[in-house]
């Protein structure tokens, strides 16, 4: 009796202890993170019918076996929180009592350790190899917190703060606007195809840009490109002949109202037309996400303003987003663009120019938000726009210098969390909070 009660007392002991209690805790949450948005994809994919549900389940039962397999994300997490928890234990009773010290090295070997060794055993799966977008978003966190320390510590106001997160929102959606317009593999599919999706900007009409940016369109000359609009003008109930490119040169490009789709000749209404589209599709995807995370609120009554306000406000900003995307454009091709560069021809206009003014003040959308969400935002897409730039290949060539930078930003921000920096923001506060 009394080994059992001794047995059921280490057990517990163990079992609470945080280096298994939050391991556990973070392979869970990890699990789900990973879990959770296929299912429901499976599952919603096969409520609107094109699949069955037989296969949503099959699909969803292999796809939770996978996350439960040692090269996969979820041990990953596990692996990291556990070495991190156990060497910090050891450090402290045999090197030195600092415990922010401690953790900075305990979490910047453990999570060099995992994240290397996470690497090495995703090189057999090439397709989900690549771990860029991790070290990219720890990196841009890390530097953040970092960034606005310094600046509490010189006094800097929360204005200029927020101003820059506003620029950093800005410059960061001009990478990735652009490579979305000319150099779309630089960007994720997924990633690519959201954009296409908000956009909506036919294939046709990105074609021609990508065409007139490599020199294969050339107006006035490319008769073999003559049919490439054809489709589209018959799809939307325009004469082929306005599509053409060997009929046009100089200044003179694709008539507007072509490029609006058939809507209008009016660039500012095809503005307003742009913007409603936006804004209702929006707030179809917001109100009823922001009425499901109300839901459990006790004080429904006050919470229903607050539902209403958010999920507008963020409606606004996607809508504003593809606006600007598609006004400036039209501001390079008829507004602005003759007036300042009168000598300039439609090649050149649309070489660049245009997309390149809706790349950088779409940006711009974002003093729709709040403060807070602003910040969030620019977080959010600044990996994204750093992965432009880099080489594909970089988390192949430059292995050792990726597990690095991983390594010293995991340390930093999980470093600040136990110190209770209080300039960690959002999401990765809360989740780091939660398994350290």
């Amino acid at each position: 009796m009394t080994s059992k009660i001794l047995a059921r007392a280490i057990i517990k002991a163990i079992l609470s202890h945080p280096a298994v209690s939050k391991t556990a805790k973070g392979f869970t949450l990890a699990y789900l993170y990973v879990i959770l948005p296929r299912v429901f994809a499976y599952l919603s994919k096969a409520a609107s019918g094109r699949s069955t549900f037989k296969e949503a389940l099959q699909r969803s039962y292999k796809v939770a076996k996978r996350g439960l397999l040692p090269n996969r994300f979820p041990t990953f997490v596990a692996r990291t929180i556990f070495g991190v928890y156990a060497l910090e234990h050891v450090l402290s009773r045999v090197v030195s009592r600092n415990k922010r010290s401690n953790m900075f090295v305990s979490s910047l070997i453990a999570s060099a350790y995992a994240f290397y060794n996470y690497k090495r055993d995703l090189s057999s799966h090439p397709v989900s190899s690549d771990t860029t977008d991790i070290t990219l978003t720890f990196l841009v966190r890390g530097l953040d917190m970092l960034v606005r320390t310094l600046a509490a510590r010189r006094g800097v106001s929360q204005s200029v703060l927020g101003l820059s997160d506003v620029a950093l929102f800005t410059f960061a959606c001009f990478f990735i606007m652009f490579a979305w317009f000319y150099y779309p593999e630089r960007l994720p599919p997924s990633y690519r195809k959201w954009i296409t999706m908000a956009a909506n900007m036919d294939d046709e009409l990105i074609g021609v840009l990508r065409g007139v940016r490599k020199g294969e369109i050339v107006y006035g000359q490319s008769e073999k490109y003559d049919d490439y609009l054809k489709a589209m003008c018959e799809r939307i109930g325009m004469d082929p002949e306005v599509g053409k490119f060997s009929n046009k040169g100089g200044r003179q490009g694709l008539p507007c109202r072509l490029v609006h789709r058939n809507v209008t000749d009016n660039c500012e209404v095809h503005a307003v037309y742009r913007f409603y589209r936006g804004f209702t599709t929006a707030i179809s995807i917001y109100l009823p996400l922001n009425v499901l995370v109300a839901l459990p609120s006790l004080s429904w009554k006050k919470a229903w303003k607050r539902v209403i306000l958010s999920s507008s406000r963020s409606s606004a900003f996607l809508a504003a987003f593809i606006t600007l995307n598609w006004y400036s454009v039209c501001i390079a091709r008829t507004r602005l663009g003759p007036k300042l560069f009168p000598e300039a021809t439609a090649q050149q206009v649309e070489d660049s120019w245009g997309p390149g003014l809706g790349s950088l003040t779409c940006g711009l959308s974002s003093l729709i938000e709040t403060p807070k969400r602003r910040g969030e935002l620019a977080l959010f897409v600044s990996p994204r726009a750093l992965s432009v730039a880099l080489p594909n290949e970089f988390h192949e060539k430059y292995f050792r210098t990726e597990v690095l930078l991983f390594a010293l930003s995991f340390a930093t921000i999980l470093t600040g969390v136990q110190s209770g920096n209080p300039n960690i923001r959002g999401v990765f506060r809360r989740l780091m909070g939660a398994v350290f």
